[in-house]
């Protein structure tokens, strides 16, 4: 008998195995944008906005962590970030240093979507939380969703300029459930219910299978960035 070639063998088959145990471990990890994999655990993606039409910034920390790079301005966003599940403390500190202005908890499901926009014009910043709902569209569609953001602003129509109207009486803290729309270059329109002022958004490149919010900002004597307007996030 060859032992040497049974051994042989015996190790070449360990070593086989060694390596698709390896690349099936690599395969169930994330990779990292710096090239790195690691197992994040049971997470959710949470995508925090500054939706507080003052000029203040903030910074925004899960735990003792922050989750975003730059203060945040307002109207700006994080995107979506690996968040470990459960009930988590967070706190909102004043942007660039580590003076904690509020804290709170929120609750997140293993791989849901969540959006935590901070509010507010006034005081301490408010907080509105979202589950989104980013499953895929129908085929060929897009969908959209609609919030209403500007603290005293009231309800709000969304509509597409010389189209249908998308959703009504959108009060104050609340968002529509997302609906499919055809793709195409849209134009949207806010209208004020309380007043009647319309306010024309810039055009929109709305793509099949991708996924929208437009949201209401600004204030009503607000000037500038902070006039009442809207923007369009895209979630996916």
């Amino acid at each position: 008998m060859n032992i040497y070639s049974k051994t042989k063998r015996s190790g070449l088959v360990k070593l086989l195995m060694l390596f698709v145990v390896a690349a099936i471990g690599f395969t169930s990890c994330t990779k990292y944008h710096d090239g790195y994999y690691y197992d994040p655990g049971p997470v959710a993606q949470l995508n925090v906005v500054n939706a507080s039409p003052t000029s203040a910034s903030y910074n925004f920390a899960l735990g003792n962590n922050f989750v975003n790079g730059s203060p945040l301005l307002f109207g700006q966003r994080s995107g979506y970030i690996n968040a470990y599940s459960g009930k988590r403390l967070f706190s909102l500190t004043s942007g660039g240093t580590t003076n904690v202005i509020t804290t709170d908890t929120l609750n997140l499901a293993v791989n849901g979507y969540y959006s935590l926009f901070i509010t507010g014009a006034t005081g301490t910043p408010t907080f509105f939380f979202t589950q989104d709902d980013l499953s895929a569209p129908l085929l060929g569609k897009a969908k959209v969703r609609f919030i209403q953001l500007s603290p005293d602003g009231g309800p709000f129509d969304l509509s597409i300029q010389n189209g249908a109207t998308l959703f009504t009486n959108q009060a104050y803290q609340t968002a529509s459930a997302f609906t499919n729309i055809d793709p195409g270059t849209y134009t949207f329109q806010l209208k004020a219910d309380q007043t009647g002022a319309i306010t024309t958004l810039p055009a929109e490149t709305i793509s099949a299978g991708r996924i929208y919010t437009v949201w209401v900002k600004g204030l009503v004597d607000g000037s500038g960035d902070y006039a009442i307007s809207g923007k369009v996030n895209v979630n996916n």
